[in-house]
Order: C-alpha cells, then structure tokens, then sequence
C-alpha cells in the first residue's frame, strides 16, 4: 500500500492543473472581451467621424460661380470671420 504522501501527491497535481486552467480560461475570456471593446470603440470612431472634403484653395469662382468676400466681427468681437 501507498503511503499517505503518496496519495495526496497526485490530488495537489489535479488541483493545480485545474487552477492553471482556470486562470488560463479566465485570461482568455478577459483578451476576447478587451479585443471586442477595443474593434467596438475603432468602428464607432470610424463610422461616426465625418469625411471632410473641403479645400480651401478652391472658391466659387474655380466653378465659374458669382460670389463677393465678406468680413464680419464675431460676437465677442475679437476675431473677424471671412469667408465668400
């Protein structure tokens, strides 16, 4: 017959394999979940985030069209706004 060191040598073996697997399982739940916050966060960035397609060298004219320059003061009155 085994001794009792024997017999408990292979429930510690268990015990830290399943330990190790449970730790192994919980880190890969925590990497899907993080890559699945950090793809949702990418794609509401891109898909909500306007194209801008102005180009300020172009005016009205570029497309033969009348237009006349304007300033005005803004309402704090310490910048002057421009524009066609």
């Amino acid at each position: 017959m085994g001794t009792a060191a024997q017999t408990v040598a292979p429930a510690r073996r268990r015990g830290r394999a399943r330990r190790i697997l449970a730790m192994a399982a919980v880190a890969i739940v925590v990497l899907a979940l993080a890559l699945y916050l950090g793809i949702s966060a990418l794609a509401a960035v891109v898909l909500t985030t306007p194209h801008r397609a102005f180009a300020p060298p172009e005016t009205p004219a570029t497309f033969n069209l009348a237009f006349q320059d304007v300033r005005f003061p803004a309402r704090g009155g310490d910048v002057t706004i421009a524009g066609w």
